[in-house]
């Protein structure tokens, strides 16, 4: 079993993947057969779309949930929202999300917006891809458009499409499953399924605790499940208080407006003002996961925040 195990970790590892001291005799041989897939799928150096046929047939993750093991995660992630749905706070969770899947390998995981541009969902956005991606996106079309041409280029699993969304009717009283039916009109909208949906209505109500709902989609552990929240809860309020995209209440405040901060009635509201900035941005360089992943350009310079350093925030708010 021992030996199993060094392989389990020296072979994984060389797979892109990762593996801990504990991981069981059963879950090891798991992995060791996603590894003969990834490694007979493997490209020569400059392939970069065969090479990520293997990255999506490696096992997912080797320290959290077996189960997750056994199933075959895709090496794409898709981001679409329409703007100030919270669209990049799915981005980011979706990204942090793609390193914790992997550890071994998160400086491989690649976090990028396609561009408003004619022509930008094309086969070129996967030409690039060695490992782990996710895509942020604006245009209605590109979801659909990106699950056909990786159906044409054998790309499987399909990579998965995940949503913000405006919708006011899909609140439920036991605030579990209300995504659902805003999954399922949005797949058809976008002709591309939808594997999850972040309501900005039910956002506001759960707040950071929304990112639970990620647990049975990647096999996250509860410990995972924790880290990302504390990560969420802090990166929530950077992004809504900080810079050229914070708020547009706040941002209005921050310009000198008279109108008041703080309105329960106004759904941009953050209430920025309660908050020592610089404490929540040196707080959030403490988590687990900055502590882990700060290394990445994401996590260090997280999209449409720039380079954390314990004032970031502040600095930027001064030239809003």
């Amino acid at each position: 079993r021992t030996d199993r195990h060094h392989r389990c970790h020296r072979e994984s590892t060389q797979c892109g993947g990762g593996s801990d001291s504990n991981t069981p005799a059963g879950h090891c041989r798991c992995i060791l057969r996603g590894l003969a897939k990834c490694r007979s799928l493997s490209a020569p150096a400059g392939k970069q779309i065969q090479s990520m046929r293997g990255a999506a047939h490696a096992c997912a993750s080797h320290t959290t949930n077996p189960d997750a093991c056994a199933s075959q995660l895709p090496a794409v992630f898709l981001q679409y929202g329409m703007h100030r749905t919270a669209s990049t706070l799915q981005f980011q969770m979706l990204c942090v999300i793609a390193m914790l899947l992997d550890p071994l390998q998160a400086h491989l995981v690649q976090c990028k917006y396609i561009p408003m541009n004619v022509g930008s969902c094309s086969k070129a956005v996967f030409q690039n891809v060695t490992h782990r991606a996710v895509f942020k996106t604006h245009i209605t079309s590109c979801p659909g458009l990106l699950q056909s041409i990786a159906q044409k280029l054998q790309l499987k699993p399909w990579p998965w499409v995940f949503v913000s969304a405006s919708n006011q009717s899909a609140l439920l009283e036991d605030g579990r499953q209300e995504w659902q039916p805003t999954a399922q009109r949005t797949s058809e909208l976008l002709r591309a399924p939808v594997k999850y949906v972040q309501v900005t209505s039910i956002l506001r109500r759960r707040g950071h605790t929304h990112v639970a709902d990620y647990q049975p989609i990647f096999g996250l552990s509860s410990e995972q499940i924790r880290d990302l929240s504390e990560y969420a809860e802090l990166y929530s309020v950077l992004r809504q208080c900080c810079g050229f995209e914070a708020s547009s209440s706040w941002r209005q405040h921050l310009q000198g407006s008279s109108r008041p901060v703080g309105s329960a009635n106004s759904s941009s509201e953050h209430r920025c003002h309660i908050y020592d900035l610089d404490a929540v941005e040196r707080a959030m360089m403490h988590t687990r996961i900055y502590m882990r992943f700060g290394h990445t350009h994401p996590v260090k310079a997280p999209h449409a925040l720039g380079v954390l350093n314990g004032s970031m925030c502040t600095s930027r708010n001064k030239v809003v």
